[in-house]
């Protein structure tokens, strides 16, 4: 194992509950309660919140039996990133089969209605700065704004790539052309 290994640190509940410790993996569940939160949240579950946990629960889980730390990823950055997929796809399904309905977010989109993102409960601008974030967002393209408001409300690039049927690539543009306008407002 080199140093870059070695020098990450993991959890000490982690190989007990790899080997099937029930209480090793409570503990986990425990001190990662916060991060699952974050992500049901972040996903727009509250409609469906003990459903969200329990799938984020299930997504730790698997996060945990198939964690291999010769790769080298810190294991929080690993569960973050397998439960944040899990519920997205998990989100996706419940919209496909009429259980849960499309976020506003993504409805006022369709609908034209870029404003009403900015209150969406993912995105709230301190006070003082909202003044900045609405002259930013005013200088936007339509393109720009929209990556913007869907980066801020949570989604990821690639989600925003295939929502537009656009490359990846396109999407990024986008990201910093309005990162670069953003830093003109900034004092």
């Amino acid at each position: 194992m080199n140093k870059e290994m070695a020098s990450l640190s993991l959890p000490a509940w982690l190989d007990d509950a790899n080997k099937g410790d029930q209480a090793a993996m409570l503990e986990g569940l425990k001190q990662y309660h916060p991060l699952l939160v974050s992500q049901v949240r972040k996903t727009y579950l509250p409609r469906m919140w003990e459903d969200g946990m329990q799938e984020a629960s299930l997504a730790f889980i698997h996060a945990v039996k198939t964690y291999d730390r010769s790769v080298g990823v810190h294991f929080g950055t690993y569960v973050k990133r397998i439960v944040w997929g899990r519920l997205t796809t998990w989100r996706r399904k419940m919209i496909r089969i009429g259980m849960m309905e499309q976020p506003d977010v993504i409805q006022a989109e369709e609908e034209g209605e870029l404003s009403r993102i900015e209150q969406s409960p993912a995105w709230q601008p301190p006070a003082d700065d909202s003044l900045i974030v609405e002259d930013w967002l005013a200088s936007l393209s339509h393109r720009e704004r929209l990556v913007a408001l869907r980066l801020m409300a949570g989604w990821s690039v690639r989600e925003v790539a295939q929502d537009e049927h656009v490359s990846i690539e396109t999407v990024k543009t986008w990201k910093k052309r309005a990162r670069a306008k953003f830093a003109r407002f900034l004092p």
